[in-house]
C-alpha cells in the first residue's frame, strides 16, 4: 500500500489539473490518490466534466476507482501510468492542445459562476438582515444614529446605490 501511495503522489503531481477524455466526455484532473481496501487497493481519481442539466451546463464531479496490477512496477513512470489510465479508457490530452484549453477554460467559468451566484446570495442576507436591523432602528435610541447608513442599502442586485 505504501508503494501504490507513492505512485499515486507521484501521479497527482503530473497529471492532476491535466485534461483528459473519458468515453466521449473531456474532463479535467482535479486529483490522484489511493485507496486501502483489504480486498484490492484502488487508485481513485478525481475528475471534473461539464454535462447538460436542465438547460444549462453543469460542473460534474466524479470519481473513478481504478484497480492497477499486483505488479506495481507496471505504473511506476509517469509514462507507464499514462500507459495504465489509456488502458482503462482514460486518453491524458496534451496540454498545447485546443481540447484541453476548451475544457480548462470552460471549467473556470462553471466555477466562477458558482461563486458568483454564491457571492449574490450572501450579499442578498446581508441585504435582508440591514433593512431588518433599519425597521428596528426607528424609534430605538441606540440604533437611531446609524439610520442614515442603514437608509443607503440598496434595494437589490440591480438597485443603483442612492445619493443624498
Amino acid at each position: 500500500m505504501v508503494r501504490l501511495r507513492g505512485i499515486a503522489k507521484s501521479a497527482q503531481r503530473r497529471f492532476a489539473g491535466d485534461g483528459c477524455r473519458i468515453d466521449e466526455r473531456f474532463a479535467l484532473v482535479e486529483a490522484i490518490d489511493s485507496e486501502a481496501n483489504p480486498r484490492q487497493a484502488h487508485l481513485l481519481l478525481h475528475i471534473a466534466t461539464i454535462e447538460p442539466r436542465i438547460g444549462q451546463l453543469a460542473l460534474v464531479r466524479d470519481l473513478h476507482r481504478l484497480t492497477p496490477a499486483t505488479d506495481l512496477l507496471g505504473i511506476a513512470s509517469n509514462l507507464d501510468f499514462s500507459d495504465f489510465f489509456e488502458g482503462q479508457g482514460i486518453r491524458m490530452g496534451n496540454d498545447l492542445a485546443v481540447e484541453a484549453k476548451a475544457i480548462h477554460a470552460a471549467i473556470t467559468c462553471l466555477r466562477e459562476d458558482a461563486w458568483t451566484s454564491q457571492s449574490l446570495q450572501s450579499m442578498a442576507a446581508m441585504i435582508a438582515t440591514t433593512r431588518h436591523t433599519l425597521a428596528k432602528a426607528r424609534g430605538n435610541e441606540l440604533l437611531e444614529p446609524a439610520i442614515p447608513q442603514l437608509d443607503d442599502v440598496p434595494q437589490g442586485p440591480s438597485a443603483r446605490r442612492r445619493t443624498s
